[in-house]
């Protein structure tokens, strides 16, 4: 905002017009990384109250095979888990929180608590996992977020300087100790993440398997992948819980 009316005049009208396509360009994207379900495995104690639910699972995540089925509950209630060694040594694993087969390259959240597909990380920015189903919408925030940075620094630039005349230098050290540090400083950290994440998807990995080192060597499907459905059918779940109003 503060550079608009310099690089307005000064360089080109289409430098802020684009800028603010971008901004309205990465906060959509952050919206749609944040609030899409990045690939969330119902519980089993959900699956027990809808129908179908349980099947649609076992069919999206692969463990309805023979030797991945869950077992019939015991006394207490709760499932048991009849994974066999080949299907533990291909990556299956069992969650003792969500009560659930988790499919190889999936992971438990601590923060989320839950069961992602394909998880990859659990990012505070965005307050939600990034996994199959909203990796793309964070790959496109972080370039928008690049862009929107550059256009930033290059606007901020343009304006320091213009700013710069008849101004003394201690003044000029400080905007630029205020204004320019912190954003070149935000903008390298952006563009450092974006190749880390141009690499984890041209190799088929996920953040989390490169800094766990597990399944590192072996690289699997990209997270660019067709990302599914989803599997909690929120708005249908809710609609079908609601009374009809005559």
């Amino acid at each position: 905002v503060v550079s608009t009316q310099s690089t307005w005049g000064n360089v080109s009208p289409l430098m802020p017009i684009l800028t603010g396509f971008v901004f309205i360009g990465a906060i959509m994207l952050l919206l749609l990384t944040s609030c899409t379900d990045p690939g969330i495995i119902p519980r089993h104690a959900l699956q027990a109250v809808v129908e179908g639910l349980d099947e649609e699972v076992a069919m999206a995540t692969g463990t309805a095979l023979p030797g991945t089925a869950v077992g019939e509950p015991n006394n207490t209630g709760d499932p048991l888990c009849t994974l066999t060694a080949q299907q533990e040594e291909d990556g299956f694993r069992w969650c003792a929180t969500c009560r659930v087969i988790r499919p190889p390259r999936a992971s438990h959240c601590r923060d989320c608590d839950n069961c992602v597909l394909t998880f990859d990380h659990h990012c505070p920015f965005v307050n939600n996992c990034v996994g199959r189903r909203n990796y793309m919408f964070f790959s496109g925030f972080l370039v928008m977020t690049g862009c929107l940075g550059f256009a930033v620094a290059v606007g901020t630039g343009i304006c320091l300087s213009r700013a710069s005349i008849g101004v003394s230098r201690p003044v000029l050290m400080v905007l630029l100790a205020l204004i320019g540090a912190p954003t070149v400083i935000v903008l390298i950290g952006v563009l450092l993440l974006s190749l880390f994440h141009t690499w984890l998807a041209c190799t088929g990995h996920t953040t989390r398997e490169v800094l766990t080192r597990r399944g590192i060597n072996s690289g699997g499907q990209t997270l660019f992948a067709i990302r599914g459905p989803s599997l909690l059918h929120a708005r249908e779940r809710l609609s079908c819980a609601l009374p009809c109003s005559n």
